[in-house]
């Protein structure tokens, strides 16, 4: 497994007991997919929540790149005229 796994798992499952709170009796090396449903609804809720804040930065970040090349396409196209 990437590094980059394990770090979206650990920001998940970090985010997530953060919104649900602990889990009881499981310590940082019990955390794993076989360690209950418990860890699973962190992960989950966690990677939700990720998903959701990367995909609306990543559209803004698309959209000022759409608006910047249409304003430059609009200047050229108008300079030829």
């Amino acid at each position: 497994m990437s590094p980059t796994k394990w770090g979206v798992y650990v920001a998940s499952f970090w985010l997530g007991a953060l919104l649900l709170g602990p889990v009881p009796g499981i310590t940082r090396s019990d955390v794993s997919f076989s360690a209950g449903p418990d860890v699973v609804a962190r992960l989950l809720v966690g990677n939700a929540v990720l998903s959701v804040l990367f995909t609306l930065v990543g559209y803004v970040i698309a959209f000022r790149f759409v608006c910047a090349y249409r304003r430059r396409a609009i200047d050229v196209a108008s300079i030829l005229e």
